[in-house]
């Protein structure tokens, strides 16, 4: 009967590294697409705030105008 083979430190390490490193992978494609699917969205409500601004910049300078010419 063959005893155990022991495995040696570097090679728990060598293993829990890749197992670990694999995870992490995985971890940062999840991390990458929450990132660009946030990153759209909030660019949406930044376009949306450009135009109600556009809106209200317009909006006050028809006023000034209308105010202009009653004086």
């Amino acid at each position: 009967m063959t005893k155990p083979k022991i495995k040696t430190a570097y090679q728990l390490a060598e293993e829990h590294w890749n197992w670990l490193q694999s995870l992490l992978e995985v971890q940062r494609q999840i991390e990458g697409k929450l990132y660009k699917d946030a990153f759209i969205h909030g660019y949406k409500h930044g376009q949306d705030e450009i135009v109600i601004l556009e809106r209200i910049n317009k909006m006050v300078k028809d006023n000034i105008k209308e105010f202009s010419k009653g004086e």
